[in-house]
């Protein structure tokens, strides 16, 4: 009974997690980190010593504490449920309470021998910003630069710039996901868990660490290589096709390596005689009853939480009108192409609908818009703060130069907010309007665009405000329209430009035939 509700809580307590899990591609390993730690408890299990519950258990501060401070996360995390601080803290109340119940009810015995195991799960808690995105802004532009060192040794002239890899018939940027980091947050996860199940010492242990991450970048490097050796040879195209697969290749060679260094570092440990289970059995007996009260209390807190909180939204956004929606009906004339999406784009923006055109107008500028649709998801408000124009086209060689002026309009009566930014291409001058939209008013939109960064306070500020005016963007059908101009001389010619393009692109859902999906014609 007590490990159905633990298991049963944790399932709630941990769904923002999952989320990020999720939506975060590099975190998408998360899924497995949950069965691989019932895996280790198991495998624990049989040598576990003899229970000796404390004397005084501490229940019921013990869950005052505990229940204060879900009751305080679980808003917050309705509110932003993929915010990384609160994704780390919603796993640590988890894992405390699996570690409390398991000192009430075996004592520090216990809780010494299945610490290990249960911290296990804290594996999969995306790491903070802080630290990722130093990691991948280093990672990306080495593994570009050591891969374009590499390939004139098999005939092909390239060069790197930035994260960037410029081969003769093609270029190709080093993403996100493609950077390094994914490789080695698995091969911590490999390493942690294959030094736990040959029972290395902590020493051993932190060498197979070290051992996989070193082959984890190697497996990397390899990866981009092949890549490009695809690439240039069959077309970008054929090199997409590849992609998975050689993603794919990475774990396989990280986790086989690793494997064999464990197995050789095994042979050479002087053998030692068999280890016979402890006796779990004594004049000791565990604490049946505090646990399952503690698991109780628990589960129950947790549920309570969680309607308290879906109530209070919804009960918040049941005031609010639902806003117009549009479709963004882009150019399809002689000069216009649309562009498939790479399949590794998809996979890391998690839009729901996306197409990209490029044209050309009659004054000879390039244009490439780029529009999104994203349906009611968690992890809208991030899909904005983690995707946009200025932490995108830097990574693929673009200069910024500056933000302008928000552009307030409306366009067949759907008030727009527009966000231009100026940048230089190869000392030529780039234009970008970047147009994000929801169908709800209380989706946190300015948030989303530009999140604040005047400290901690601020932030708490925002959220508790968020919290009482019951904005989350977990209800809110969200696009975005990301246009890119290249060829006016000036801001101000490009501007005019843009919103004259504008008003033959935005369509309102309402006049739209529904069975071409094309604009109605007005009747003469």
């Amino acid at each position: 009974m007590s490990w159905g509700c633990l298991l049963l809580g944790g399932a709630f307590v941990l769904y923002p997690l999952s989320c990020s899990w999720t939506y975060l591609t590099n975190y998408s390993f998360g899924w497995w980190v949950p069965l691989l730690t019932l895996v280790l408890l198991w495998e624990r299990w049989p040598r576990r010593p003899a229970p000796q519950p404390p004397v005084r258990s501490w229940l019921l501060p013990a869950m005052l504490v505990w229940t204060l401070l879900f009751f305080c996360l679980r808003p917050a995390l309705e509110v932003s449920p993929v915010a990384r601080p609160l994704d780390l803290a919603c796993a640590l109340l988890y894992v405390g309470a699996l570690l409390y119940w398991v000192w009430v009810y075996g004592g520090t015995a216990w809780l010494r021998h299945f610490a290990f195991p249960l911290c296990f799960l804290l594996l999969s808690v995306p790491w903070p910003r802080q630290i990722e995105d130093p990691l991948v802004q280093g990672l990306a532009p080495i593994n570009a630069s050591l891969v374009a060192g590499l390939l004139p040794n098999f005939g092909i002239l390239a060069h790197a710039t930035g994260q960037v890899i410029v081969l003769p018939t093609c270029t190709l940027g080093v993403e996100e996901a493609c950077s390094g980091l994914r490789s080695i947050q698995a091969a911590l996860m490999i390493a942690f868990l294959l030094g736990e199940l040959y029972r290395f010492g902590w020493i051993r242990r932190l060498q197979i660490v070290a051992i996989a991450l070193v082959l984890a970048l190697l497996g990397n490097i390899m990866r981009t290589l092949f890549l490009c050796l695809v690439a240039n040879a069959s077309g970008v195209h054929e090199m997409e096709e590849w992609h998975d697969a050689a993603g794919a290749s990475i774990l396989v060679f990280t986790s086989l390596s690793t494997f064999l260094i464990c197995y050789l570092f095994q042979r050479q440990q002087p053998k030692s005689p068999a280890i016979q289970p402890k006796d779990s059995t004594g004049s000791i007996l565990p604490n049946f009853a505090g646990a399952q009260r503690f698991a109780l209390v628990f589960l129950v807190v947790v549920l309570v939480a969680e309607g308290v909180t879906q109530g209070w939204f919804a009960w918040r956004e049941s005031s609010l009108p639902l806003l117009s929606t549009w479709k963004a009906n882009l150019p399809t004339h002689d000069q216009a192409k649309e562009v498939k999406i790479a399949d590794q784009t998809q996979d890391i923006l998690k839009y729901d609908s996306g197409k990209q055109v490029n044209w050309v107008d009659q004054q000879g500028w390039k244009w490439t818009a780029f529009w999104f649709l994203y349906h009611q998801k968690p992890w809208a408000v991030s899909a904005f703060t983690n995707h946009n124009p200025d932490k995108c086209l830097p990574a693929v060689g673009y200069l910024k130069i500056s933000d302008h002026p928000v552009i307030n309009t409306e366009v067949g009566g759907i008030p727009l907010a527009i966000y231009p930014k100026e940048y230089s291409w190869q000392g030529s001058p780039v234009y970008v309007f970047w147009l994000v939209y929801a169908n709800r008013s209380n989706f946190p939109l300015e948030h989303a665009v530009n999140p604040p960064n005047d400290g901690a306070v601020a932030k708490l500020r925002f959220l508790l405000s968020s919290i009482w005016n019951g904005r989350r963007g977990s209800t809110s059908e969200t696009e975005s329209l990301e246009t890119i101009l290249l060829g006016p001389a000036d801001y101000a010619t490009a501007r005019a430009a843009y919103l004259t393009e504008l008003e033959k692109i935005i369509i309102p859902e309402d006049k739209i035939t529904p069975a071409s999906g094309q604009p109605e014609k007005e009747k003469v």
